[in-house]
């Protein structure tokens, strides 16, 4: 919830130290899956595009499909 708010608020590099932190300390949770799609949605605002295109290949890797909008 805290990475979405900082992602709302145009809060870019905030956002994608909250979403790390959530893959790093509870890689097993629900909130998993909506910090990787922050993750791609963080990097490609911030025109880190081999970032963004990583983290949608482990995205693909792991859900199988490239995230929804």
């Amino acid at each position: 919830k805290t990475a979405q708010f900082y992602f709302v608020r145009g809060a870019y590099i905030a956002t994608i130290h909250r979403a790390t932190e959530v893959l790093e300390k509870y890689p097993n949770s629900p909130s998993v899956q909506p910090a990787m799609k922050l993750l791609i949605q963080s990097y490609a605002a911030l025109h880190l595009k081999t970032l963004a295109q990583d983290m949608q290949k482990v995205y693909t890797l792991n859900y199988g499909h490239l995230p929804q909008e």
